[in-house]
């Protein structure tokens, strides 16, 4: 995955609709089996509910029900009540 990070940032065409280059200094990988960083969702997770109603044919077999259990697992370790983990890149 992170080839495809380097070959879109070699490509040059982002150059001619005005875009500066820019360095990334982090990346987040969501849904990984290594979690190094977590962030509370808790204010924002009715939001995203709503959010993800709006992509019904993307989000098909996931209920609200599953989405705040994950949430909620997610959370547990650092005593959120929802909370996201990512597993956090950082760039040499």
């Amino acid at each position: 995955m992170m080839q495809s990070f380097f070959v879109a940032a070699r490509s040059h065409s982002w150059l001619l609709r005005g875009m500066t280059p820019h360095s990334v200094q982090q990346i987040y990988f969501y849904g990984t089996d290594r979690p190094n960083y977590w962030v509370d969702i808790s204010s924002v997770i009715e939001r995203q509910l709503a959010a993800l109603h709006l992509h019904a044919s993307q989000t098909q077999g996931f209920e609200d029900e599953f989405i705040r259990k994950r949430a909620i697992q997610a959370g547990a370790q650092y005593k959120y009540a929802y909370a996201e983990a990512f597993h956090r890149y950082m760039m040499a």
